[in-house]
């Protein structure tokens, strides 16, 4: 097997991103390679539930970062990738949206 020195897998929570978040937790073992787990917010996309909206008296982005760094260790913690590195990253463009 080819020896991997770090593995990045990107993750929208989804059950989709459970099986990958298992697969690369897995390789990495196997292969003694550092686990990313990285999540992308979009700023301030169009088409948001009223869930990811900040209360009044919260900056909205601590709040998105907070929600999205808590789904992500519940992530870790549910597909058993526990010691992987956990980043989250904000961009100004919405994947679904680019040209």
């Amino acid at each position: 097997m080819k020896s991997y020195r770090n593995i990045l897998c990107a993750t929208d929570f989804s059950s989709f991103s459970d099986r990958a978040c298992v697969h690369a937790t897995k390789l990495a073992k196997e292969s003694g390679a550092t686990l990313t787990v990285l999540h992308v917010v979009d700023h301030f996309p169009v088409d948001r539930s009223n869930a990811e909206i900040a209360p009044e008296d919260v900056d909205p982005k601590v709040f998105r970062e907070r929600k999205a760094r808590e789904e992500l260790e519940a992530q870790t913690v549910r597909t058993g990738c526990t010691e992987a590195q956990r980043e989250v990253v904000f961009s100004t463009h919405a994947a679904a949206h680019t040209q």
